[in-house]
């Protein structure tokens, strides 16, 4: 991190010399400063998200008191299941119920809430959206053949040695 920040600086400091050589104003100095350090910015805006969810990471599993996810940047059902480690169920329930409200049909979501109505004892709640889930995939191979799991399919045929298979018919 001190690595890329010393970078930033360098770029800046060259930026910053390269416009007094010119002779340009202090605004357009200014943007080429900021232009300089663009790079960098996201960057070191990246690592240090990553460094507050390792940080979040490492507190759930020293269970400390106070753990803070304000730093974290993630998905709704990530944040559900991090919410539902520390201990607050409530909020997790209602961010993965956000989460299916905001990407309905999608069963990465809709996994991901089953796994945490599963995990906190609402079995009742788990079987419909399972269920729910069991539709969304079900239309899945219609939707992309690749995805069929039927032993007949055209794409498995050389694992296949039933009589059944489509592929054993011509012989």
């Amino acid at each position: 991190m001190d690595a890329l920040k010393s970078e930033k600086g360098a770029a800046e400091d060259l930026a910053r010399t390269k416009d007094k050589e010119e002779k340009k104003d202090r605004k357009a100095t200014d943007q080429e400063v900021a232009n300089a350090g663009k790079k960098w910015n996201e960057s070191i805006r990246k690592r240090k998200e990553l460094i507050a969810e390792l940080d979040a990471h490492l507190a759930i599993l020293e269970k400390r008191e106070k753990i803070s996810l304000d730093a974290i940047h993630r998905t709704k059902h990530v944040m559900a299941k991090l919410q539902l480690r520390i201990g607050k169920k409530e909020e997790a329930l209602t961010l993965s119920q956000q989460s299916i409200d905001e990407t309905p049909n999608q069963t990465l979501p809709l996994a991901a809430r089953v796994a945490l109505l599963h995990e906190c004892g609402e079995t009742a709640k788990a079987r419909e959206a399972f269920t729910k889930l069991q539709s969304i995939w079900s239309a899945a191979p219609r939707a992309n053949p690749r995805l069929t799991t039927s032993h007949c399919s055209p794409w498995r045929h050389p694992l296949c040695k039933t009589s059944k298979c489509w592929s054993n018919t011509s012989t």
